[in-house]
């Protein structure tokens, strides 16, 4: 056993302080003139005197010295956690704990022993925290139950590591697309579209993956800002005899005038087309406007108006027709001359409406009537073809020209009957 630091500092000062005695004493016993207190004092080289005039008492005692004696004691390291197992001494009376981590059961100082209490819920968890809610029964974060402590899970997109008890999550970066079982997946955002060219497009699907590249149609083939248009950029229409896009030419309320409804076609046996595919209505360009964007619509019904979207321009010139139909097939609308685009409504029998509106929703004409003869167009009277004629119910009458071996009117051609 090696000798503390205090016996080997007791040795040396002894080892400087007993010559000096000594000699104190041969001056004594010699007779010679001097004494203890004027006798030189030799240094110890590289010793300083201890404080005091050398008492041990004085010298000071470091903490190594102090741990060299076994004066102290190492102190218990402090808990970490409110973890206390059931029956094991305790001094804190009344303080709550827990008997695991992620468990239900909690115990609590009691007559200097850990005792059982009621344990948490089935969906709650006992908080192992240090600090006011150490033992208390705290709910599961929802996306840790049946998790591990530090498992990674996903709230959306959202990242989050599950806390020791489950009872608490520390937040992660969180992912750009989407986020499965704790790891960032996917390369873009579910029901996302993008253009590829010109005409092509391509989905993002629920797994945050992109589709395969399709094909735009043929009714809206140009590709624009993530969906298929049949608009040009920028509002404009591709004109097929200038060869290239050019503004829309938008018409105005007046311009474009319902000139004749064929709303009630004749009954006739199968196998020959019903009559709701042989509904129809004509309409006037009082001025050289296009179609594009004018909206076909019944005010009465709930379904939304029916917008005429085309890539190339439809357009007419003054005094040109256009004729709108159930259908564009020849054998479903019983022989219509072509037709410039179909409608899903319905043209009712009694009490009948139709409006025309621009793109923005602004009326551009309207028409309504009592009842429809079946198998007989309603005409506006030959001469008086404007917006404000055709609001008066006098200025309709029945159409008189057989065009179809069954049905009488005239579509797409101008009106020849004048009412009286």
């Amino acid at each position: 056993m090696f000798p503390s630091p205090r016996r080997l500092r007791l040795e040396r000062w002894l080892l400087w302080a007993l010559p000096s005695v000594f000699d104190a004493v041969l001056v004594v016993a010699c007779g010679l003139d001097g004494s203890l207190e004027d006798a030189p004092e030799p240094a110890l080289s590289g010793e300083p005197e201890p404080e005091g005039g050398g008492a041990l008492a004085d010298a000071p005692l470091t903490p190594q010295d102090a741990a060299s004696d076994g004066d102290a004691r190492e102190p218990e390291p402090a808990p970490r956690a409110a973890v206390a197992e059931q029956g094991a001494p305790c001094t804190a009376e009344g303080q709550l704990a827990c008997e695991g981590h992620a468990q239900r059961y909690v115990v609590q100082c009691d007559e200097g022993r850990w005792v059982a209490r009621a344990p948490c819920a089935e969906d709650e968890r006992c908080d192992t925290r240090l600090g006011a809610s150490a033992g208390s029964c705290l709910p599961l974060v929802p996306e840790c139950a049946g998790k591990s402590a530090g498992a990674v899970v996903c709230a959306g997109l959202e990242r989050s590591s599950c806390g020791v008890d489950l009872v608490t999550s520390s937040p992660l970066l969180p992912c750009a697309y989407r986020c499965s079982a704790g790891s960032c997946k996917g390369e873009c955002h579910p029901g996302a579209s993008e253009c590829v060219g010109d005409g092509g497009l391509r989905r993002c699907t629920a797994g945050a993956l992109w589709s395969p590249v399709e094909a735009c149609p043929s009714s809206a083939p140009r590709c624009e800002d993530g969906a298929c248009t049949a608009w040009g950029p920028g509002g404009t229409c591709h004109d097929a005899e200038l060869g290239r896009f050019r503004p829309i030419v938008e018409p105005r309320p007046g311009q474009l005038v319902i000139t004749e409804v064929l709303a009630n076609p004749t009954n006739e046996p199968s196998p020959a087309p019903t009559d709701a595919t042989r509904e129809w209505f004509e309409v006037v360009a009082l001025a050289a406007v296009d179609l594009n964007g004018v909206q076909l619509d019944r005010e009465r019904d709930t379904a939304p108006p029916t917008m005429l979207e085309r890539l190339d321009c439809v357009h007419l010139s003054a005094g040109q027709h256009a004729l709108f139909a159930r259908s564009v097939e020849p054998a479903a609308n019983r022989g219509l001359p072509r037709v410039t685009a179909s409608f899903p409504f319905t043209l009712v029998d009694t009490r009948g409406e139709l409006r025309l509106l621009d793109r923005a929703g602004l009326v551009l004409d309207a028409v309504s009537w009592r009842s429809a003869t079946s198998g007989v167009a309603r005409q506006l009277s030959a001469g008086t073809l404007s917006a404000e004629a055709n609001d008066d119910d006098r200025a309709w009458c029945a159409a008189t020209t057989l065009y179809n071996g069954v049905d009488r009117g005239t579509p797409g051609a101008p009106n020849d009957v004048v009412c009286p």
